[in-house]
């Protein structure tokens, strides 16, 4: 399978140029990463594309309860987006790192992610993270 990466394909088609290739493990990390950013009812050709996390209202301060629906979230999204990916080897771990700076508390959901592809037999494992709304200390 020829994959290339995303998020110059358009660019590189306007300017004539040919399209870089990568690797379809890279190309899967790539889907993942768009798809966990996207908000559902973001792209018009198909409304429900994307992941219910970014509009959910889980509690941050309380992450360790919200584990299992985080977990379901991201795991019904890729399952339901991503069929290069064998659904029984997912496994994802959510938790929230905070950083202070400026007078300003930022929350840092830290998703760590491993799977294997159906076709390739290979595992990948990365982590994706958001910084959820700042807080203000003063």
């Amino acid at each position: 399978m020829t994959c290339y990466p995303i998020n110059n394909i358009f660019h590189r088609l306007t300017l004539g140029e040919t399209l870089l290739r990568i690797s379809e493990v890279q190309s899967i990390r790539d889907h993942i990463y768009v798809l966990l950013s996207t908000v559902p009812n973001e792209y018009l050709y198909d409304r429900q594309y994307g992941c219910e996390l970014l509009n959910s209202d889980f509690n941050i301060e309380r992450v360790d309860n919200e584990k299992e629906s985080i977990y379901l979230i991201i795991k019904n999204s890729i399952i339901q987006y991503e069929p290069r990916i064998d659904p029984e080897s997912f496994k994802a771990e959510a938790r929230i790192e905070t950083e202070e700076k400026n007078n300003t508390l930022r929350k840092k959901l830290i998703l760590s992610l491993s799977m294997d592809t159906k076709d390739l037999k290979e595992s990948l494992s990365f982590d994706i993270f958001y910084y959820l709304s700042p807080f203000a200390l003063a």
